[in-house]
């Protein structure tokens, strides 16, 4: 019960933000996903930062959050941190039906196991943000540096914008120590500097949980790899400007490959918003609606969510 409570009230705690800086895949994956989401959510409660904000948000505030929505949905402005922006959402286990709700979105998130040299065929506007997550011993040998030299010069061919990523949100401990992790990247990036191109780059994607003061991931120096783009998956609030800070001090760009919210439709937009408001200072080249089609606790499908999506929809079409 207190977990789920946290849970719900954590994403409140975004309404302070503002005010304190100047935000197809397998049936199998999907289950996984569903899965992992609750851990980002125990990791938090221990984020004694996001905890506090949470416990400080007041029913005036939840109220305003909803009539700030409503606005918003009735009659949409887009933020200026949004602008320039790249938005999208993962295709769940029903990738056709996604597809309907956004026709013209910006990212499509796709998770692999193996990857594939063909690509998803998604609609022209897609970059498609690829996962994969083929075996840490093969690709840190560089027992798998032929197959992927294969994988890259075929998404390169295709003249689609790519991002890939091998072995996503490593650092929750699924399989893979950080000293595998770094010692795979090596060699992908070693690979992909061989192939360049202006349209397919990698893009590592961690939680961001892993920059949290208490480090519950480890130290996340120790995490890190010279991917083109600094993913960070940011379901709680004060992730958002802690990835920002982590990748504007490294001289990256970064990311948001997965985010959402469980808040109600209304709560949901205010959600955003607020994140979009909080990376104003170094806005991401993209974020990614996670659309749990599984229904987990933490999100629900977004076919059930007109105002979410409507406005995830004026977001991309931007």
């Amino acid at each position: 019960m207190k977990s789920a409570m946290l849970r719900r009230l954590a994403p409140l705690s975004l309404l302070l933000v503002p005010a304190l800086i100047p935000f197809l895949v397998t049936p199998s994956d999907a289950a996984q996903h569903k899965n992992h989401k609750a851990a980002h959510h125990r990791t938090a409660k221990s984020d004694g930062s996001a905890a506090t904000a949470a416990a400080a948000t007041t029913k005036a505030a939840t109220a305003g959050t909803a009539k700030a929505a409503a606005t918003a949905s009735s009659g949409f402005v887009l933020p200026a941190a949004a602008k320039g922006v790249a938005f999208g959402t993962s295709l769940g286990t029903n990738a056709a039906q996604t597809l309907k709700l956004f026709p013209n979105a910006r990212i499509g998130r796709v998770f692999w196991h193996d990857p594939k040299t063909k690509l998803p065929s998604l609609p022209s506007s897609y970059q498609i943000w690829l996962s994969f997550k083929t075996s840490p011993a093969a690709v840190a040998s560089g027992r798998f540096n032929a197959q992927f030299a294969t994988l890259l010069k075929s998404w390169n061919a295709s003249g689609r914008t790519v991002f890939w990523t091998w072995q996503h949100e490593a650092d929750r401990g699924k399989g893979v120590s950080s000293a595998q992790f770094r010692a795979g990247w090596a060699q992908l990036l070693s690979v992909e500097k061989k192939y360049p191109s202006s349209h397919v780059h990698s893009l590592s994607i961690l939680t961001g949980i892993l920059l949290a003061p208490n480090r519950p991931h480890g130290n996340p120096e120790s995490w890190y790899v010279n991917a083109d783009v600094l993913g960070f998956d940011c379901y709680v609030p004060a992730s958002v400007p802690r990835a920002m800070a982590y990748a504007k001090a490294k001289g990256k760009k970064w990311a948001i490959p997965e985010f959402g919210a469980d808040n109600g439709d209304a709560g949901n937009v205010a959600y955003i918003k607020s994140t979009i408001a909080s990376w104003a200072a170094y806005p991401p080249i993209g974020a990614s609606w996670y659309n749990n089609t599984a229904g987990a606790s933490f999100s629900q499908p977004l076919r059930g969510l007109p105002q979410t999506v409507a406005y995830l929809k004026n977001l991309a079409a931007q």
